[in-house]
């Protein structure tokens, strides 16, 4: 059979190879596969007489680690700007590296490129015979294209972008002309192409045959296929944008896989193209209402204002989007949330002075300082020695409280005894901490502690144990609707850990004993309802701030120790270097506006038992009913049997007199 390139007529063929980027970043480079095994036969070896260069984004690769820093690469690997200009744009435009010497560096630099989900989106890998000087030239030529052919060329075709490289050879497939521009050198030398065009997968394209050289160089005019086929390739970029953007503004959406992240906004842009969008903000805002009202908010014709608008045409939709969107938040269960979190922030700081500035006053004394310092602040009590409680003890003592509020609560804790559904005892290697994990809704949960015997460890035995009753009783909500917000996640637990605070206190006849079971108690609920809402408070500080302009380290670090003096109070004397201590709350950066949640939880729990105590007529049925809800209500709904509303501050006011009347009881203690 006569070779289509003798002929002058170059032929392409194309391949798609799958792999999935792994992270490598704990082995040592040489311990790491420089290819993935999809992709290993077609470097290694290299054919004979063939070199393997990258084609890198100089954006992209600042995402990449070690030796893909460009400035060390030049020295060690030949690295060269392919546009050459001299100024800044040689930093973030296209660089061409020549992998062809094995070695460390060239390794290293694999390695680096394959061992994240992100860094194949980073590079084209082209292998060809051709010198680097003349690979070079032929890709400087593609750089500058033409929509019409008597025209000069005017656009930038950014061919450097791994999918834009993939569009561009698949349409090319059934144009020699295309084919004989793309894939082979002003010599005639054929070149291979290798880009990922969707997360995990690479596209191969290798020239047959080889053309002659000296061949005229027109630059590349793009027909209106070409531009159809980059327009598409926009929503995909756009795919990853709003998925990396849906992660960073929602942790609960968030996910350490950029290919789960790019599903999602793959989500998005299909429902949105589907409506017939075009303009990026209105991604923007379906993707706020889906995340905000529901994703089926459609089908579910609740929202109907924000059906008509999306259904509707050019300006008919995009002018009146925002205010549907509006008019569909407000109706929703967000504003209620909003006032809540208000109203509970208002309560708290208005508490401040009689919640932890009495507490931390009343601790100073007991600790013999005129100051206290932040290490200060959950030491133990002089002379505590708390009684070590049998693991017996502590199990008869979680079920005869939970007994005592209903026996069905107890019944529904007893299996986790019985059946070996809790890990409590503290052996080698054992994980920290404590939690309670579901698995799927048709299987029970397992609760995880390490029980070492103090009164705090029967608290967090008890606590679990609630966590463990709540998805029990929300398995029957089914996969999707079992899992409960975070503001509502807590109900269970802490109400069972108060429930057995309570009959603890009650058998507690030692006054030393009392004391600390209460101040412990105290401190817990300070830490969970005082520290958070000052962290709370910070961070709308912060932002607020910001909005407004730049900031200094300076400046945040005197907007936290604002916070902090209001909230610790007039006991503490900050040590130097505690204004920076902000850096080590996560949850600013990792999951803003996270922190409310806790505080959130623990107040609405508290005067839930707070209406408890006050006897509030078949309390234990509405509150069987709240846990069996799971997250398909919201916390409005389920608050309403109670007779209490989280938007009024007197709800909020309820579960801090508890606090306050522990404190009260401390301080009588004294006299």
């Amino acid at each position: 059979m006569q070779d289509s390139a003798a002929t002058g007529q170059p032929a392409l063929t194309r391949r798609l190879i799958a792999f999935q980027g792994r992270d490598l970043s704990g082995l040592s480079f040489w311990d790491r596969p420089v290819f993935p095994a999809g992709l290993a036969p077609e470097f290694d070896p290299l054919p004979e007489g063939q070199g393997l260069f990258a084609l890198i984004d100089g954006e992209k690769r600042r995402r990449l680690r070690g030796t893909n820093d460009l400035d060390m690469l030049d020295p060690v690997l030949n690295a060269t700007a392919l546009l050459g200009t001299g100024t800044a744009q040689d930093e973030v435009g296209p660089w061409l590296i020549d992998l062809g010497r094995s070695g460390r560096a060239r390794d290293r630099f694999l390695s680096d490129l394959f061992s994240t989900p992100e860094g194949p989106g980073s590079a084209v890998l082209l292998r060809t015979a051709a010198p680097l000087d003349e690979l070079r030239a032929h890709l400087r030529g593609l750089i500058k294209v033409r929509r019409d052919p008597d025209e000069p060329p005017s656009l930038l075709l950014r061919f450097w972008d791994p999918p834009t490289a993939a569009v561009l050879l698949d349409a090319a497939m059934d144009r020699p002309d295309r084919v004989a521009r793309l894939c082979h050198t002003r010599s005639g030398l054929p070149l291979a192409w290798y880009a990922e065009s969707r997360p995990g997968q690479m596209a191969c394209f290798v020239p047959v045959g080889r053309l002659p050289g000296g061949r005229a160089r027109e630059p590349l005019c793009l027909e209106a296929r070409d531009e159809a086929a980059l327009a598409a390739l926009a929503f995909v970029a756009l795919e990853g944008e709003i998925g990396r953007w849906l992660g960073e503004s929602y942790p609960e959406l968030g996910d350490p896989d950029p290919h789960r992240r790019a599903g999602i906004g793959a989500h998005v842009v299909a429902l949105g193209r589907g409506y017939g969008f075009t303009l990026k903000d209105e991604f923007a805002y379906l993707a706020h209402i889906m995340v905000h009202l529901g994703g089926w908010f459609v089908q579910s014709g609740r929202y109907p204002g924000i059906e008509t608008v999306l259904l509707s045409d050019g300006e008919a939709r995009h002018k009146p989007l925002r205010p549907a969107f509006r008019a569909a938040y407000d109706g929703s269960h967000l504003p209620a949330l909003m006032a809540a979190r208000a109203a509970l922030r208002n309560a708290v700081t208005k508490a401040y002075p009689r919640l932890s500035h009495r507490y931390y006053a009343l601790k100073a004394r007991w600790l013999g300082l005129d100051k206290l310092q932040v290490w200060d602040r959950n030491a133990p009590l002089p002379g505590e020695t708390p009684r070590l409680i049998a693991w017996p003890e502590a199990r008869s003592t979680v079920l005869e409280a939970y007994a005592g509020f209903s026996p069905k609560l107890a019944e529904l804790a007893q299996p986790f005894f019985d059946k070996g559904w809790i890990d409590a005892g503290v052996k080698p290697g054992k994980a920290p901490g404590a939690f309670a994990h579901p698995t799927v809704t048709t299987v029970h949960p397992y609760v995880l502690l390490n029980y070492l015997g103090k009164p705090r460890d029967v608290m967090t035995l008890a606590h679990e144990l609630g966590h463990g009753v709540h998805q029990r009783l929300a398995a029957g909500q089914g996969e999707l609707l079992s899992a409960t917000p975070l503001t509502l996640a807590e109900t269970a637990s802490v109400f069972g850990e108060m429930l057995t605070f309570r009959a603890l206190l009650a058998k507690t006849t030692d006054k030393a004993e009392r004391k600390a079971l209460l101040a412990g108690k105290v401190e817990d609920m300070i830490n969970t309802v005082v520290r958070q809402i000052a962290f709370y408070d910070f961070e709308v500080k912060l932002h607020a701030a910001r909005a407004e302009g730049e900031l200094t380290p300076e400046d945040i670090n005197a907007l936290w120790m604002s916070v902090q003096a209001e909230s610790l109070g007039p006991a503490f004397e900050f040590m130097p270097g505690y204004e920076t201590f902000w850096t080590y709350v996560p949850h600013f950066v990792h999951s803003p506006f996270y922190v409310y949640a806790y505080a959130f939880g623990d107040g609405l729990v508290n005067a839930l038992y707070a209406a408890y105590e006050d006897g509030l007529p078949d309390f234990q049925s509405k509150y069987f009913d709240m846990l069996a809800a799971g997250g398909a209500k919201h916390h409005k709904e389920l608050l309403a049997p109670f007779g209490l509303d989280a938007s009024d501050p007197a709800f909020w006011d309820k579960g801090l007199s508890m606090i306050e009347g522990f404190i009260d009881e401390l301080e009588a203690m004294e006299n």
